[in-house]
């Protein structure tokens, strides 16, 4: 199990989770469509920002299609430590490549809960 804020990792398990997102790919937010892909739902849950247009802005970082370094915070992550800003999750892949490669939020939540919130 990895460090993070258990609490807003819960958070994110859940709204995966939930019928309140629809899933899109390769950008946070396809703004036409309203759907998110699984990084976009952890900025749209953190609150540590505002969206506009499909780009999220946080207070010391923006993007379209990466974690920003606010919400990577916000989950409790460490940059330094983890080198990425897609959410790793199952040894050597992270939760922006599932997203990206067809898996589902379902599974992503998945990996996210084995990956962060079970213990070994």
């Amino acid at each position: 199990m990895r460090n993070c804020n258990k609490e807003n990792m819960t958070k994110l398990v859940e709204a995966l989770e939930s019928d309140r997102y629809e899933q899109t790919d390769s950008f946070l937010r396809d703004l036409i469509r309203d759907k998110y892909c699984c990084l976009g739902v952890a900025c749209d849950i953190s609150g540590v920002g505002a969206w506009v247009g499909r780009k999220y802005f946080a207070p010391n970082d923006s993007s379209e299609t990466i974690l920003p370094l606010d919400v990577l915070e916000w989950l409790g992550l460490d940059y330094d430590e983890y080198d990425s800003i897609e959410l790793p999750v199952n040894g050597d892949t992270t939760a922006m490549h599932m997203n990206d490669s067809g898996d589902s939020f379902a599974q992503i939540a998945d990996a996210i809960r084995k990956t962060y919130l079970e213990e070994d």
